[in-house]
């Protein structure tokens, strides 16, 4: 059942989060639910999907429709390597390993939306902004 989720977008000055910025050419580098004040649920390297303490300052919050229970049923998962490799060339179709999840394929499965599959933290945080503004950027 969707309900209203805050999800927070963020980056750091951390390797992991600098090699994804260098490589999406982006400005986020995560993204993740927030469950309660502290915890959240995310898709990490190598830890993969796991409800989490929530370590970091978000920089943009939005307020989306998401099905917690399917963001849930990614818990355990692991963390999608192919798909993060190529984001860095993105030739052809997707690599993707359905089984598995990058943060913003959680987001993605969780919304149902299918426009938002192969998204990264910046498309999913703009394609969001421009639902709600009432434009049609994608």
């Amino acid at each position: 059942m969707n309900k209203e989720a805050a999800v927070l977008f963020s980056y750091n000055n951390g390797l992991l989060s600098r090699l994804i910025r260098w490589v999406s050419r982006e400005r986020f580098s995560h993204v993740a639910i927030l469950i309660d004040n502290s915890i959240v649920l995310d898709a990490r390297f190598p830890g993969g999907v796991k409800q989490r303490y929530l370590n970091y300052k978000p920089q943009e919050i939005l307020w989306m429709e998401l099905d917690m229970d399917k963001a849930k049923s990614c818990i355990g998962s692991k963390y999608d390597l192919k798909k993060f490799f190529w984001y860095a060339f993105r030739v052809g179709k997707p690599w993707n390993t359905p089984t598995q999840f990058l943060c913003s394929e959680v987001i993605a499965y969780a919304s149902g939306d299918p426009n938002m599959y192969d998204m990264t933290p910046d498309e999913i945080y703009y394609y969001e902004l421009s639902k709600t503004k009432g434009e049609n950027a994608y």
